[in-house]
């Protein structure tokens, strides 16, 4: 910067400044600018310079990156001093003076929009935390430690679930004002916006820019009905969700299942010994992340729902479990011009039906025992899992999915299932006039490595 014989530093620091936003803007065309008139003639530095402080603005949507002619560079020009004039800067300069470029005038410009546009940088980022459907109000502390009274106008950017009141505000000499923003939550996904404090010149007084960002934060949501279903596992049972339309307006919701597998009973939950057990930590290498290979249990084969106002829609929700316990899952339908609406279903999975009955004849007090050769192959899960895949098929094939596609979307299934030669079951007998092992290995004759099946004894207690 020291070693130029054309312009003094404070100059070179201008032009630096200028190259930065405008390859912060344009990445694969950055440049480095060396003068304030050829270089600033098509107006795309300044174009580079209101986005990288202050961000989209309705007056340059139309701007062109290449401008080829005297007529292109004016209409170019024209909307920078638009964008300029729409965000709250005042300028002498004239569009004009940028497409028959002085060095003299747009340096002075620049000048004005280095000392200007820091300020349209956010100066904190305000969070909503909300229940989904709440409306949330957070105030903005303003102070004017000034002899004089400043008065600002008030502009609101970004989402619509934001709103503000009023348009200005006047603060007092020495004084503080609460400046209210709401919030009205209608989606959970994160929507922003900004509040912008421009200064409304009143008098002699100029005062800066003020910038807050302000940010959405929906944590839960209160679901319009609680359905409670139980079946037995494997067994699939199909749940007609009647979802209704209470908006004022017709909506296509976007229908997600969102699955909580913190909700499965675990009642053999073992106590945990060791390290994790005393507070320590254990080794990361060790600890390996376990990944659940257990189809989840709700399928719904539609992805969108079309309902008109004040009308309701039956969806069909199909329950399979395959494991016992407690299912819920939450069935959020959103649409984002519109709002957010969730179901919960909690399904209880219970003991799957009888597979097979054994019979025989023994005398009282003496003991008696009796032999079965269990099937490696679990053929209601068999069932229940082609179920599932099937369903996923008809889907894919509604939705014009080839095979290659569906190799990069999620599987019906949670994880492929990995064939096994071996499987370990643990036995519980529920009378107790019977014992016998309390776990059991079969094994897969069909397997490379043949083995012969264990079988299990269930002798009966020689007091009956």
């Amino acid at each position: 910067m020291t070693k130029s014989n054309i312009y003094s530093v404070a100059e070179t620091i201008l032009l630096k400044w200028m190259s930065y936003h405008y390859s912060q803007i344009n990445h694969a065309q950055a440049r480095q600018l060396t003068n304030f008139d050829a270089d600033l003639q098509d107006s795309t530095v300044f174009s580079a310079l209101i986005r990288s402080h202050y961000g989209e603005t309705n007056s340059l949507k139309q701007f062109r990156t290449t401008a080829n002619n005297h007529e292109q560079l004016m209409n170019n020009a024209r909307m920078v001093i638009k964008a300029v004039e729409e965000i709250g800067i005042q300028t002498h300069i004239t569009p004009q003076d940028i497409a028959d470029p002085s060095a003299r005038e747009l340096m002075l410009f620049c000048i004005q929009l280095y000392q200007s546009l820091p300020h349209y940088v956010p100066k904190a980022s305000i969070e909503f935390p909300a229940v989904l459907g709440d409306l949330v109000t957070k105030n903005i502390e303003l102070s004017n430690p000034s002899k004089n009274p400043i008065s600002y106008w008030v502009k609101l950017i970004g989402s619509s679930d934001f709103s503000i009141e009023e348009e200005q505000v006047r603060i007092e000499p020495g004084q503080s004002v609460a400046f209210p923003v709401r919030f009205q939550s209608r989606i959970s996904t994160v929507v922003k916006g900004k509040v912008i404090f421009t200064n409304k010149k009143e008098g002699n007084i100029q005062a800066a820019a003020l910038v807050f960002e302000l940010v959405s934060n929906v944590y839960e949501r209160n679901s319009v009905e609680i359905i409670q279903k139980s079946t037995k596992l494997y067994k699939a049972l199909q749940i007609d969700l009647q979802v209704e339309n209470a908006f004022p307006q017709d909506v296509i919701f976007n229908i997600q299942v969102q699955y909580d597998r913190g909700q499965k009973a675990d009642p053999k939950k073992k106590e945990v010994k060791g390290a994790a057990a005393k507070g320590k930590k254990e080794d990361p290498k060790a600890a390996k992340k376990e990944v659940s290979t257990v189809p989840e249990p709700y399928f719904c084969k539609m992805e969108s729902i079309k309902i008109r106002k004040g009308n309701q829609v039956t969806l069909p929700i199909l329950f399979l479990p395959f494991e016992l316990g407690i299912h819920k899952a939450n069935i959020i339908f959103t649409d984002e011009n519109v709002g957010e609406v969730q179901y919960t279903i909690i399904g209880k999975s219970e003991l799957p039906e009888i597979l097979d009955t054994f019979t025989g004849d023994c005398n009282s007090e003496e003991p008696y025992s009796f032999k079965k050769a269990l099937n490696f192959k679990n053929d209601k899960l068999e069932q229940a899992r082609n179920q599932i895949a099937e369903q996923s098929k008809k889907v894919n094939q509604k939705m014009g999915q080839n095979e290659d596609r569906e190799k990069g979307k999620q599987s019906v299934l949670s994880n492929p299932v990995q064939p096994e030669s071996q499987k370990m079951f643990e036995i519980e007998i529920s009378n107790p006039f019977f014992t016998g092992p309390s776990s059991i290995l079969l094994s897969d004759l069909t397997a490379p490595k043949n083995q012969v099946v264990k079988q299990g004894t269930i002798a009966p207690n020689s007091k009956d």
